[in-house]
Formats: C-alpha cells, sequence, structure tokens
C-alpha cells in the first residue's frame, strides 16, 4: 500500500515539474504591413474597344483604372458565357469554356465600390431587360395553360355528351389530337441550377 501511494506521489510530482504546452509558445508577432511590388496596369490589356470607356469612368470616380477594368471585363465574360470556347490543342476538338473571376485589392476609401458599380451598370440593364421578358414569357405561358386547362374541359364536356347522346366522336378526338400537339404541350419550365432562376423554353 506505502508503495502504491509513493507511485502515485512520484507521478503527480512529475506532471507538476512538466513545463506547460502553453508556455512553448513564442510572443506574438505584429503583422507584417509591407506589400510587395504590383505592376502598373497598362490599358493595352483591354479591348480597344474598351479602353475609352475604362479611361473615362476611372477620370470621373477618381480611381485607379484597375478597379473598373475588373469589373468590366467579368461583366463581358458573364455575358459572353459559352459563346467563346478555348482549344488548348490543335488538332483536337476538346473545349475549354473559361470562367473568369475578378477582385478589386485595396485599403478602404479607394473607391472600390463605386468603380464596380459603374463597370457594372450595363450588366444591370440587361439583368433588368431579361427580368421583363421573363415576366412577359411566364405570363404568356399561364395564359397559354389556361387556355389549353378551358379547352380540354369544353372537349370533355362535349365528349360526354356524344356519349350520352350516342353520337360520333370522331371529330373531337382530332380536336383532343390538337390541343395536345400544340397548346397543351407548348411551353415547358427549364430550371437553371447555377443561377437558380427559372425561365421558359419553348418546345421544339
Amino acid at each position: 500500500m506505502s508503495r502504491l501511494m509513493a507511485g502515485r506521489r512520484k507521478r503527480r510530482q512529475g506532471r507538476a515539474s512538466a513545463p506547460s504546452p502553453l508556455a512553448r509558445w513564442p510572443e506574438p508577432q505584429p503583422v507584417p504591413r509591407g506589400r510587395p511590388p504590383v505592376p502598373l496596369f497598362e490599358d493595352r490589356l483591354l479591348p480597344e474597344a474598351l479602353r475609352p470607356w475604362v479611361a473615362d469612368v476611372a477620370a470621373r470616380v477618381q480611381c485607379p483604372a484597375d478597379f473598373v477594368a475588373i469589373g468590366v471585363m467579368v461583366s463581358a465574360a458573364a455575358v459572353i458565357g459559352r459563346k467563346v470556347a478555348i482549344r488548348p490543342k490543335q488538332q483536337d476538338d476538346w473545349a475549354v469554356v473559361p470562367n473568369l473571376w475578378g477582385l478589386a485589392v485595396g485599403p478602404p476609401g479607394l473607391m472600390k465600390s463605386p468603380a464596380l458599380a459603374e463597370a457594372l451598370r450595363p450588366l444591370s440593364r440587361l439583368v433588368g431587360d431579361a427580368h421583363a421578358q421573363y415576366e412577359e414569357q411566364m405570363l404568356a405561358h399561364h395564359f397559354h395553360l389556361a387556355e389549353a386547362r378551358a379547352r380540354r374541359h369544353d372537349l370533355t364536356r362535349r365528349l360526354r355528351d356524344a356519349f350520352a347522346n350516342d353520337e360520333p366522336t370522331a371529330d373531337l378526338r382530332q380536336h383532343f389530337e390538337t390541343l395536345d400537339n400544340h397548346a397543351w404541350a407548348r411551353w415547358s419550365i427549364e430550371i437553371c441550377d447555377k443561377a437558380g432562376a427559372v425561365r421558359e423554353v419553348e418546345r421544339r
């Protein structure tokens, strides 16, 4: 029993004398504030048609042209989308659709947000026009559905009356086929995975 108590006492003393893991950490050092050198932006990197616009926005907003050019190029890439692809191999049909990302880095007060807002203004107008067109198509879609539903109910009523009066139904069957091929199955809804938007696509 005495040996057991002596062993426990030694273990406690060993733990007490062991250095704490927290004591091994060095003292915190200040974060370096120096920035690596960044090459100056050159307008020749932009398409020639966009250079005057970028220079005008940068002059009016009083910001570096880099910030405007970033928004302009990224918004242009978003509009172009999959219309342009790159084929890295000369003898191959393998095509790559690039996704262009941009980020404006600078201290507060350097007019990053106004520059990007001005650069994205044309894209915002396109989004507004597309949304208005989508609303019109949705209205037409709901109208066609209601019209097809009303026609189907009317044909069902006429078919029921024809059966009740023992009349021929060949003409009504032709009307049903015409309705299914044109009005009823004219529109479908396609879900866009990336944007989460719903657009109307006419079936071909």
